[in-house]
């Protein structure tokens, strides 16, 4: 629910003047294409969905950062929210909870196990939907979710459990026992969520699936099944028990105490700004096109160093003019210099870029694809003519087509030509 003002102001001042920490937020925006939750990055399904900040370490200084890389992503639609959380860590047990075949778990609230405080490699989740407009501090109200991480492929899914265990409770105004009747009579929402992990020794992979019926806890400070609306929060808290030693308890919005039970939790803050998840690989800029503007939005996230995964096109986790080379040369099938994107480089092209009149106007970073900046520096001079010729798609015909490719003293030739075109104009 939204904060009311005063609400804000006193959590502000509880956590400001008793803890020193203060508390971690992240924004859930809303996703055009939902993921699928397999366990597998597919991809484009995560594009445009942000990592959340890093994990610190429990029952260490505030300062310790967790060694593996824990980073989730949240997204959300009219009928579930959707989480991805990815890890570094190599070292995955195995055996805990079930064995490696399906057990049913017959719609109780634990299943294939019950020591969850004490297994490695468990995830325990946190949510208060926050109904009752309730501040961040003890004592909690709140969902709490654990599930085990074994190697290979887990998952809890259509009421049963394979290679995992899950536990799960909700609280109100204590942070044990399932005081929130969850699960009585007929609401069968903790049934209704899932997740599907794959762990070995290139990391961790784990993607869960939360519709909005899943939190029908009979407790008016817990029940919450509906989609929320712009601005909504929660307190939200991840913790894991993990088998490493020297990295035993990260936890994403770090406390003092020894317990993840222990408020304050983080805050999710859902926005309707929409990020586009499965949408079109190569449509960056997420407006639901591929064009000449995600050309020059891929040409400034080059030129301005960042490394975002939604402009890492060839998947070499890096964004570079090889990124660009993919976006032009083979989701856009065309050419370097193609500037009116008919699919290929030809006259016309040179119509299009020299009535912009943009060559070498002394303007810096005023040029895009569509008025001659083909080699992604933001300006249209003769870098980009060489660019484009380079490339050797001048009068090829469309990009499938078989055809000839004039000899570089033709193309030298055109382009000089062009640029004395240019000069002539200016007289």
């Amino acid at each position: 629910m939204k904060k009311k003002f005063a609400g804000l102001a006193l959590a502000t001042a509880v956590l400001v003047t008793g803890n020193a920490y203060g508390q971690k937020s992240y924004t859930v925006k809303r996703i055009s294409s939902p993921p699928v939750a397999d366990g597998v990055m597919s991809p484009g399904e995560w594009d445009g969905v942000e990592n959340s900040s890093e994990f610190a370490m429990l029952r260490q200084d505030e300062g310790d950062v967790d060694a593996h890389e824990y980073r989730f992503r949240m997204a959300w639609d009219d009928e579930a929210m959707y989480m991805l959380l990815t890890s570094s860590y190599a070292g995955w047990v195995s055996g805990q909870g079930s064995d490696l075949e399906e057990l049913p778990c017959e719609g109780t609230l634990i299943c294939g196990g019950t020591n969850f405080g004490g297994s490695p490699d468990s995830l325990n989740f946190y949510f208060d939907p926050d109904p009752d407009d309730e501040d961040n501090v003890d004592p909690p109200d709140g969902y709490q979710i654990a599930v085990g991480i074994n190697e290979g492929v887990a998952s809890y899914k259509d009421e049963a459990v394979t290679n995992t265990f899950v536990f799960m409770e909700a609280h109100v105004d204590t942070g044990f026992g399932n005081n929130g009747t969850w699960g009585q009579g007929d609401d069968a929402g903790h049934t209704a969520w899932s997740f599907v992990s794959t762990a070995d020794t290139n990391g961790l992979v784990a993607e869960f699936y939360f519709p909005w019926a899943t939190w029908d806890a009979f407790d008016e400070q817990l029940d919450f099944t509906h989609a929320p609306v712009d601005g909504d929060n929660w307190w939200f808290n991840l913790g894991i028990i993990t088998s490493d030693p020297g990295n035993f308890l990260p936890i994403w919005n770090w406390n003092s105490s020894q317990s993840f039970v222990t408020r304050p939790d983080g805050e999710l803050v859902f926005s309707t700004e929409t990020v586009g998840g499965g949408g079109l690989t190569g449509d960056v800029n997420l407006d639901g096109a591929i064009d000449a503007a995600d050309i020059d939005a891929l040409a400034a996230a080059i030129r301005g160093g960042t490394s975002d995964s939604v402009y890492d096109l060839n998947g070499d986790s890096a964004v570079t003019d090889a990124d660009r080379e993919e976006l032009v040369n083979n989701i856009l099938n065309t050419y370097i210099g193609d500037s009116n994107l008919d699919k290929q480089f030809d006259s016309g092209d040179f119509v299009a870029v020299f009535s912009a009149g943009q060559y070498e106007d002394g303007i810096a970073g005023n040029s895009g694809w569509g008025q001659g900046d083909w080699n992604g520096d933001g300006d249209f001079d003769s870098g980009d003519f060489v660019a484009a010729f380079s490339a050797g798609g001048y009068e090829a015909g469309p990009r499938a087509a078989v055809a000839a490719v004039p000899e570089p003293s033709s193309l030298l030739l055109i382009a000089l030509g062009a640029l004395g075109l240019v000069r002539s104009r200016r007289r």
